[in-house]
């Protein structure tokens, strides 16, 4: 962010501009920073971009803790924990051995993917510009000139040689690496869109195949060595629960998006499409969670989950119907509830299994 008193010089490029690619990703000089004022015909062959030129020295930078924490995201990294967690904890339930140290390795190798898959997030929708025109889009920390797009993409790379480090020792030992691959290809197409299926409205899908089913029959395969009717029940929920919060997202800035010519699941379908598909992903979040309880493990001790779901999502859901309005500002903090919805939904599972374990 800029200080009003602080000298800056606003510069205006089009597309077809030489010069408009330094400017977006930062590199057309060391000394100062272009922070984009205002993004016009993003995505079209027209896209105009004004930038306040300052020096880095100007620019108001809060603590490299902060930025690092709105770049990481920590609390929406439960997205990829949950799952896992589950997992291993259905498997200390059900007493089944897991290597904890290659455990471990998968753990933090999946979770430095996450990051990474946000921080080239954070990349690409800014220089594509749908973080540039959204309010709440991305971490903010490359539209406030905290960190520049190429030392972003350059994390992302860095995070991604680490993750690939952390599963050799799983791929190598298992039959997860099919798996893996098409994870890994899911992933990159949800940051980089060479597809352009996350602008084409599959984001939600998108997720739903990387932090579900994907991640836990993967994950079990990784470290138990096989991946059951559980893992795949389990990789539903959290896979429902994350499109919860994709689609969260998306209708927060149903607004924005239709104005930027954004093209998401909420835009193609409209605003009272998008109500009902949120209630419909909320009921499916509670049957999924009816079905793991009642039909594959057969155990009441799991009905906290479900008590907690309820909780959470009958309030919200009321809320959600009664909104008249794109504009209501009922819309914002959806995706929040969302991250709590996983939060909890975890501490219910690992805690209920824990506590068949101890009978």
């Amino acid at each position: 962010m800029i200080d009003p008193a602080v000298p800056k010089r606003l510069k205006t490029l089009h597309s077809r501009d030489q010069e408009f690619t330094s400017y977006l990703d930062g590199s057309f000089s060391e000394e100062e920073v272009a922070i984009p004022l205002r993004s016009l015909n993003v995505g079209t062959q027209t896209e105009e971009v004004t930038f306040a030129i300052v020096k880095n020295e100007d620019v108001e930078t809060p603590s490299k803790l902060m930025i690092t924490r709105a770049l990481v995201r920590p609390a929406t990294l439960i997205f990829s924990a949950g799952p896992m967690l589950a997992v291993l904890a259905h498997a200390v339930a059900t007493n089944q051995y897991f290597n904890r140290v290659l455990a471990t390795a998968c753990v933090l190798g999946i979770l430095c993917f996450q990051i990474a898959v946000n921080l080239f997030n954070d990349y690409g929708d800014h220089m594509k510009g749908q973080d540039r025109v959204r309010p709440q889009g991305g971490s903010r920390a490359i539209q406030n000139g905290w960190v520049r797009a190429r030392k972003v993409r350059q994390m992302a790379l860095g995070l991604t040689g680490f993750a690939a480090l952390c599963g050799v020792p799983a791929i190598v030992t298992s039959p997860a690496l099919l798996l893996a691959v098409v994870a890994f290809v899911i992933a990159m197409e949800f940051a980089f869109q060479r597809l352009r299926l996350k602008r084409r409205g599959f984001a939600e899908v998108l997720a739903f195949g990387l932090t579900g089913p994907l991640l836990t029959v993967g994950f079990s395969l990784a470290v138990l060595g096989y991946a059951g009717v559980a893992e795949v029940a389990l990789g539903c929920l959290f896979g429902a629960i994350a499109l919860l919060y994709f689609h969260s997202a998306n209708f927060e800035n149903i607004m924005v998006d239709s104005q930027a010519g954004a093209r998401t699941w909420a835009t193609r379908t409209g605003f009272e499409a998008s109500k009902t598909f949120y209630v419909a992903v909320s009921v499916l979040c509670v049957v999924l969670t009816a079905v793991e309880i009642f039909a594959v493990e057969r155990n009441i001790k799991l009905l906290p989950v479900l008590l907690v779901q309820l909780l959470i999502l009958i309030p919200v859901c009321s809320r959600v119907l009664k909104l008249a309005s794109p504009l209501s500002s009922e819309l914002v903090g959806l995706r929040m509830e969302a991250v709590r919805l996983s939060w909890l939904t975890t501490i219910a599972l690992t805690g209920s299994f824990f506590w068949i374990k101890t009978g």
